[in-house]
């Protein structure tokens, strides 16, 4: 009687990939920034405010029994970098996001050296730089908050930062990986 089932190869090749569907890919590349985005522009609401982000950091160092020793003037000053901090560090994690989607269909042979050209880089830069306007823009219409022009110049300039160490981490990654 003959067999129904073909017999299984013997090859070592192992079965051919399939491609990722394009919404999957688009999901996997696409999705991470605009999350950023969203939760940016949630930020630049009154939930983001510096009473807020004042009365949490107030909140950690009486956890910490840190509290006793800082005035309200150490509070204020340390409540005002941890929140400028937060606008490098939020801007240089969207710039990376950016670049990761942005080259995600550049395929070269070259390798990854290939996707650090000056024109994607400055064209996350302009991305970034337009998303921190409109931030500030719309802080204009939030109570509380007061948009900034030193803001943008900040979370452009966290972009800049995310960038060069996305390249650096990519550049020693290579390294690693090749020898």
């Amino acid at each position: 009687m003959a067999s129904l089932h073909p017999l299984p190869s013997l090859s070592p090749e192992p079965p051919a990939e399939k491609p990722p569907a394009a919404w999957r890919q688009w999901l996997l590349y696409y999705a991470p920034p605009l999350l950023l985005m969203l939760v940016i522009f949630m930020a630049s609401t009154d939930v983001g405010s510096s009473e807020h982000s004042g009365h949490v950091l107030s909140r950690l160092l009486s956890w910490m029994r840190l509290d006793r020793w800082v005035t309200n003037g150490q509070l204020e000053a340390m409540n005002h970098y941890v929140r400028k901090l937060g606008h490098l560090s939020e801007y240089a994690l969207l710039a990376g996001l950016i670049h990761r989607a942005i080259m995600s269909g550049h395929t070269n042979p070259r390798g990854v050296q290939a996707r650090w050209t000056l024109r994607a880089g400055l064209a996350v830069l302009g991305v970034v730089a337009l998303y921190a306007a409109s931030d500030e823009f719309h802080q204009l219409f939030v109570a509380g908050r007061t948009p900034s022009a030193w803001d943008v110049l900040l979370d452009t300039t966290g972009g800049a930062v995310g960038l060069a160490l996305k390249r650096g981490w990519e550049k020693r990654w290579i390294r690693r990986r090749s020898g």
